[in-house]
C-alpha cells in the first residue's frame, strides 16, 4: 500500500453571499479541491479567517479520502465554529 501525501491548502478564496462571506479554503492534490465553505458575517472576520487558515493555524490537514465516485478530497478539521468565530479566532492569535 502506497501512501499519498496529505493534500495542501493551495489559497482561500472570499466571495460575498447572502449570509456575509463565504470563506473556501482550495486544496492541492486531490480531485475536489473545494470541499466546504465558512460564512463570516463581515468582512474583516473573513479576512481573519483567510489568514489563520493561510499559517496553519485554523484547520488541519488530516488526509485524503475518497467519496463513492472515487475522487479524492481533503479530510480536515476546522478548530473553530462559525457562530462564535471572533472569540476562536482571537484564541488561535488572529
Amino acid at each position: 500500500m502506497t501512501s499519498q501525501p496529505l493534500p495542501t491548502i493551495e489559497s482561500v478564496d472570499i466571495t460575498p453571499g447572502e449570509y456575509g462571506f463565504l470563506v473556501e479554503p482550495v486544496y492541492g492534490g486531490v480531485d475536489r479541491p473545494r470541499a466546504c465553505g465558512y460564512w463570516a458575517a463581515k468582512l474583516p472576520l473573513a479576512n481573519r479567517l483567510k489568514a489563520a487558515i493561510l499559517a496553519g493555524k485554523a484547520i488541519t490537514v488530516n488526509g485524503t479520502g475518497t467519496d463513492v465516485n472515487g475522487q479524492t478530497y481533503a479530510d480536515d478539521t476546522a478548530h473553530f465554529l462559525c457562530r462564535r468565530l471572533n472569540a476562536d479566532l482571537k484564541r488561535l492569535g488572529f
